[in-house]
């Protein structure tokens, strides 16, 4: 695992190990996007909306180099699709239905798909965490999304913090928090204050 939060030693150590490695798998964040050659990378996985479509390109450059063969599979959430249609128009994307069926299973109902939190601090504040990470970066992207309201976005948000995240209620967010989020007001915000959903 590699990342900005890691120190410059770990990236290093982590990075020429896997620049040794055979056969390896490495999870890392831009860090890696670009001036880093990892000889022999098969496959690029990518989680989540690129920032554009320069960054999409640039994070595919990890494989197929030297004229090798590589692939590059993006996975996105449904309501992402609208960037693919926008800001990858062009480009040769074959959508993958064997790969999709195995994500997603033969059923379409979060509660057959529920995941089952250890019940233990550390996993909840994990979660906890996962669901605002959710929620502060898709306000920020909605005109890139097939998202048509920030009422809509938090009502994703809330079905993933239950059906997704494993969380038994939906984690309360300060009002300071709300406001920085521009979520004053939205209906199914969740307030700390009184732990009450914002209706209005």
């Amino acid at each position: 695992e590699m990342h900005s939060k890691k120190s410059q030693g770990f990236r290093t150590k982590t990075s020429q190990a896997f620049q040794k490695c055979t056969n390896g798998i490495l999870l890392t964040s831009d860090v890696s996007a670009r001036g880093v050659d990892y000889p022999d990378v098969t496959h690029v996985i990518q989680f989540g909306l690129p920032e554009s479509r320069k960054q999409y390109i640039h994070r595919l450059g990890r494989t197929g180099r030297a004229g090798k063969e590589g692939c590059g599979l993006l996975v996105l959430f449904p309501f992402e699709s609208r960037f693919v249609q926008k800001e990858l128009r062009g480009l040769k994307l074959i959508r993958n239905e064997e790969i999709e069926k195995q994500l997603l299973g033969p059923s379409t109902n979060y509660d057959d798909r529920k995941v089952d939190l250890p019940v233990d601090g550390k996993s909840i504040i994990t979660a906890q965490q996962a669901y605002i990470a959710f929620l502060g970066y898709y306000v920020d992207q909605i005109n890139r999304t097939n998202i048509k309201s920030k009422q809509e976005l938090v009502q994703i948000a809330n079905e993933m913090a239950v059906h997704v995240f494993g969380l038994q209620h939906i984690p309360p967010l300060n009002e300071q928090m709300v406001a920085k989020m521009r979520l004053k007001d939205v209906q199914g915000i969740v307030l700390e204050e009184d732990n009450t959903i914002s209706t209005t």
